[in-house]
């Protein structure tokens, strides 16, 4: 039986937004279903008993997101001296994380016109829809928003100045910045959908993701760079520094304002922080919302574009390719396969390519510290800004798991269990060809011609080749999370945020092997020793999670 309390609280929210325009009724009712589905609806034609993963994905997510806020809380405490500079640093950090998280969920949760082609002909205002899809991505974003600020909240009492009820004033304004994280993010959207042909939106989505991914995470980079050089302690001095453009800043300096640290700087930052909250962000929700419905009607009439004509290649060259690298024929199928649906999918793009505005941006910060980027093939040393380009590998692999299983066209994956596959192991041999040839080829030669610009060529070579090794090392790692036959199952909430923190632990556990070359650079024998060894354990672990897929692929077909 549905707790009455959560019936409350969402006739409580339809009646405040009636003042808007949205139907209480319906909102209270349409919001109820739309939480529900996610958590019970199936996931896969293949296995339709199987229930939504959207709860545990949650749990774990939430999980470790409480462990990472313990361990930068206390990190940032340490470093920290005052309540403005600790506030400003760990709601940096949460808002990236919830923003990430949207960018992730974002096509689920706001523009999939799904639901809206099951209630389209239902009596429905646009702004009643919109209120309902927006309250559902808002539902996500306060449990992750609850997850990494309570902590921090709890913490910033042994700050120095902190007073008693800096957890309440915290939380409550972490999870403001958090709305208007999410709230921001959907307004923009919104704004380029009734500005553009869906068509041209479409493909433009994929290069805005990449964009503020790219955003997100170097700014998060530059932020505690730019206050530890400014020496700043206090909101006078942020305030004659371009670092108050961060609206981490602006939410810190409310936070002040809330402990009772009044001055010019401190009320100003909470002033604008609530102006683009209480007002320029609702706005922009409202303006959106008027046509919503007719964006979406848009969204699911509009056919795909005609697909271009198949490139033309050389029969000789196509030939070669095959003999050399895809002798299988099961295995040049479903490279082929994979290539198709790397093209022509563009879920599939948006939820793979804005790990790449991650990749660029760790490499900008190379760039932005290129002055202190040690080269350890000449002396024994280890630079943070070395080991950034190597993680852009890590990153390539992990987008690439993280999407794996899912697509909006999941109900084809019946042609799986049917299809004449006498080794399913070829499925996953021919998708570590293309990772290689297509992602991990083109970030091995921007990695060597980036750090050919400040080291010698050969000792950049050096770094690129280790780099891919280890990439290819983790990729091998993740492949182990591959349990379904490709892109069969349904996206659902909360799974590409749990792949994405998972992705994180493995990146502690492999941490060590980013390290390490490091510890030998100026010997190449060993260096080059280790390189091979680490590239062996790597195709011994290709070899195993080759076993272990095709057998939970036949526990999938069971």
């Amino acid at each position: 039986m549905e707790p009455s309390f959560f019936k409350a609280i969402t006739r409580w929210i339809g009646r405040r937004l009636s003042r808007f325009g949205v139907d209480a009724e319906q909102y209270h009712f349409l919001l109820q279903a739309s939480l529900k589905l996610d958590f019970r609806s199936a996931g896969s034609v293949l296995k339709p008993e199987q229930q939504s993963q959207t709860a545990s994905a949650l749990k774990f997510t939430l999980l470790l997101n409480l462990i990472f806020s313990i361990i930068i809380s206390m990190i940032i405490l340490a470093t920290s001296r005052s309540t403005f500079v600790f506030s400003a640093m760990l709601l940096g950090y949460s808002m990236v994380m919830v923003a990430m998280s949207v960018l992730i969920e974002f096509g689920l949760a706001v523009i999939s016109p799904d639901d809206f082609q099951v209630l389209a002909h239902r009596p429905i205002s646009s702004r009643t829809f919109f209120a309902v899809k927006s309250s559902n991505l808002l539902f996500y974003v306060l449990l992750l928003g609850t997850s990494l600020n309570l902590v921090p909240a709890l913490v910033g009492l042994a700050c120095r100045g902190s007073q008693w009820h800096f957890p309440l004033v915290y939380f409550s304004v972490a999870s403001v910045a958090s709305v208007f994280v999410a709230g921001a993010m959907v307004a923009l959207y919104g704004l380029l959908l009734r500005t553009l042909r869906y068509e041209r939106l479409k493909d433009l989505l994929v290069y805005a993701q990449i964009a503020f991914s790219f955003v997100f995470f170097f700014g998060f980079q530059v932020f505690p760079r730019v206050l530890t050089k400014m020496n700043v302690i206090t909101a006078r001095d942020i305030m004659h520094s371009w670092a108050v453009a961060f609206p981490s800043v602006w939410f810190a300096g409310l936070v002040e304002t809330a402990l009772g640290n009044i001055n010019r700087e401190t009320v100003g930052l909470a002033a604008f922080a609530l102006i683009v909250c209480v007002v320029i962000v609702p706005l922009a929700l409202k303006n959106v919302s008027l046509d919503y419905s007719e964006q979406l009607a848009r969204i699911g009439a509009s056919s795909s574009k005609a697909a271009k004509g198949a490139s033309r290649r050389s029969p000789r060259a196509s030939g070669w390719f095959n003999r050399f690298l895809l002798r299988d024929s099961e295995e040049r199928a479903f490279f082929h396969f994979f290539l198709r649906m790397f093209r022509r999918n563009r879920l599939l793009k948006l939820q793979i390519l804005p790990n790449f505005g991650v990749a660029i941006a760790m490499m900008a910060v190379v760039l932005l510290q290129g002055d202190k980027l040690d080269n350890p093939f000449e002396k024994s040393s280890f630079s943070m800004a070395a080991i950034f380009p190597v993680m852009a590998f890590l990153f390539a692999g992990m987008a690439v798991t993280m999407a794996l299983p899912y697509s909006d066209e999941y109900q084809g994956g019946w042609i799986f269990p049917v299809a004449p596959i006498r080794n399913r192991a070829r499925i996953l041999s021919a998708l570590k060809k293309v990772v290689l040839l297509l992602l991990f080829g083109p970030l091995f030669v921007i990695n060597w011609l980036l750090f050919a610009y400040f080291w010698p060529w050969h000792h950049a070579l050096s770094q690129s080749v280790y780099a891919l090794v280890i990439g290819f090392f983790a990729f091998q790692i993740l492949l182990f999370m591959a349990g379904d036959f490709p892109f069969s199952r349904k996206v659902e909430k909360g799974a590409a945020s749990k792949r994405f923190m998972f992705v994180m632990l493995v990146y502690g556990i492999v941490s060590f092997t980013v390290a390490l070359p490091y510890l030998v650079a100026t010997r190449p024998m060993w260096f080059f020793l280790l390189v091979a060894v680490v590239l062996g354990i790597a195709l011994l672990l290709g070899h195993f999670n080759n076993r272990n897929y095709i057998r939970k692929t036949a526990l999938a077909l069971e």
